[in-house]
């Protein structure tokens, strides 16, 4: 009979031990869910936002026009070049705008404030027209054949604004600025490149008379990228 409740007592702490296990083990893994398995994922990511940006890997020379008298007239022609860069999916645009000097021409005497007058165009028209009577400042833009000068200064070879031609479409210098590149994508590693080529033109006899002088006009090259 005392065997028997040796062997029950036996049986039940046997039976508690198990249920104290059961419980350690339920508890383990609750409380450690990545340990015992043979391998477990932590996934992440990383990013580099990379900004558009523009620059001028080339800027834009000053521009020395040869001489012309004053009376018996001419005409001088010069060039100036800048190269552009841009990582920018949408382009860039560039404008033009010339120094504000007070007075109603961009170019102006040093020293005797005499002005030569503005090319009478206020956007792009075919050829130069010297029929006048006044000495006349006015310039055109080239973009090389790359197609990214702006449309205005495109050319049918008779008329401005359509086209595949430029360098043959003059307006007036302005102060406010003014489109004269508008580009649709990245530049390739060498950048993009304009010329801007400004003429004066001097009549014979010219009325008003030009004053014996260097005249100089200032202007600014803004490249922007594309929204």
């Amino acid at each position: 009979m005392e065997t028997k409740h040796y062997l029950k007592s036996a049986e039940y702490a046997f039976g508690a031990t198990l249920a104290i296990i059961a419980l350690l083990f339920a508890s383990f893994w609750s409380f450690e869910p990545k340990v015992g398995k043979a391998q477990v994922d932590s996934e992440f990511t990383i990013k580099q936002t990379i900004l558009s940006e523009v620059s001028f890997l080339v800027d834009a020379n000053d521009v020395n026009l040869a001489n012309i008298s004053g009376i018996t007239g001419g005409e001088s022609n010069g060039t100036t070049t800048a190269v552009v860069l841009t990582n920018n999916g949408s382009g860039y645009n560039m404008t033009i705008s010339f120094f504000d000097n007070g007075f109603d021409h961009a170019m102006l005497g040093d020293t005797t404030y005499s002005s030569l007058y503005n090319y009478p165009a206020a956007s792009p028209t075919f050829g130069f027209n010297t029929a006048t009577t006044a000495a006349l400042f006015g310039y055109t833009v080239s973009d090389g054949g790359s197609g990214d000068v702006a449309a205005p200064f495109l050319s049918t070879g008779s008329v401005c604004g359509s086209g595949g031609g430029n360098f043959g479409c003059w307006m007036e210098p302005q102060f406010a600025p003014y489109t004269i590149v508008n580009s649709s994508g990245a530049t390739d590693p060498t950048g993009a490149t304009t010329t801007i080529a400004f003429k004066v033109f001097v009549p014979n006899n010219p009325d008003p008379v030009v004053a014996s002088d260097t005249y100089t006009a200032t202007a600014t090259l803004t490249a922007t990228v594309n929204p």
